[in-house]
């Protein structure tokens, strides 16, 4: 294991802090801690699950497995992760475009035709017209203070929800109630919960100590809910299935696998298929949000554009149908 360490020091030789975390597991095993706790004194370096795994495979002698196992899953939720966020990119990246193209147009275009719509009489100028120019006076007054206020919005809820446990409780509860959305995050927990719940059933870590490393694990209020309901119904000797029958968070498929395989005796398999069957699920949600959410931005762009160049050209069109009809 030490000589391991000194080669994924060297190769990590051109980044210094790897290199150092590495060097400094490498010391603590010399001076005789185990390998779990060496990792643990790096910090947040290395997850939670994967020291408990170690620390695990310590006590049962099968480190080499574990580690591959380790490997594939933190392989596997990566490409969840990355999924989700390629998803997202494109739309996100429209979504941008598209905002900034309108609030250029209402600040730097609409202003120019203010002073020729003052000429015309009130009763020749549309009401959206007056509405579009409204909006426009008022960003092109105001956009600094609106963009501070945005900013100012986005950090201090991003401060509450890391801070306060009731909001981000409310805040997840929300999102996972969205119609369509709110599935995409609902299979993501889904999938954790059965993957680490089966890896961690499957080197033979008792289901309590399971529940109190995937509360540890979860950032997801209302999963750590479950799963202290899970660790109060076995202190008073019930099933694991209990807590999650009927709860709107967790589906029913992925219940119905975990009553099947507590009466077989095969739960650590089932939370694995279930893992499976649900990335599966989570992967084909977040294609069809990106499909959805695609044209529907482009629609949105599209729209927005031409309210605003009809609320500029058809005052014109008035004014030179006035003229004409004058000459």
């Amino acid at each position: 294991m030490s000589e391991s360490l000194k080669i994924l020091s060297r190769q990590f030789s051109k980044t210094k802090a790897y290199e150092n975390i590495f060097k400094s597991i490498n010391y603590e095993l010399s001076i005789g801690e185990n390998f779990s706790d060496a990792l643990g004194k790096q910090g947040e370096t290395f997850p939670k699950l994967l020291v408990n795994m170690i620390k695990t495979a310590e006590m049962t002698g099968s480190l080499p497995e574990v580690l591959d196992d380790m490997a594939e899953y933190y392989t596997q939720m990566e490409e969840t992760r990355r999924q989700m966020v390629t998803a997202m990119m494109y739309p996100s990246i429209v979504a941008i475009f598209a905002i900034g193209v309108i609030t250029f147009i209402m600040i730097y275009v609409v202003p120019q035709f203010v002073e020729i719509y003052e000429t015309m009489d009130d009763a020749e100028v549309p009401a959206f017209t007056k509405a579009v120019i409204g909006v426009s006076t008022f960003l092109k007054k105001y956009i600094i203070i609106i963009l501070i206020a945005i900013a100012l919005l986005v950090v201090i809820f991003i401060y509450v929800f890391r801070k306060n446990q009731h909001f981000r409780t409310v805040v997840q509860m929300f999102v996972m109630r969205l119609p369509v959305f709110g599935n995409v995050v609902i299979y993501n927990e889904v999938t954790t919960f059965t993957k680490t719940f089966g890896s961690l059933l499957s080197h033979n870590v008792a289901i309590v100590d399971c529940m109190e490393i995937l509360n540890k694990i979860t950032n997801n209020e209302i999963f750590k809910m479950l799963i202290l309901d899970v660790i109060t119904n076995l202190a008073k000797g019930g099933k694991i299935s209990d807590s999650f029958a009927n709860h709107w968070a967790f589906p029913v498929p992925a219940y119905e696998m975990i009553v099947t395989g507590e009466k077989t005796g095969e739960l650590a398999e089932m939370m694995t298929k279930v893992s499976l069957y649900y990335q599966d699920l989570h992967k084909n949600a977040v294609a069809r949000i990106k499909t959805f959410i695609e044209p529907a931005l482009t629609i949105f762009l599209a729209f927005a554009t031409g309210i605003i160049v009809m609320a500029i050209v058809i005052p014109m069109f008035n004014m030179y149908t006035a003229v004409q009809n004058y000459s």
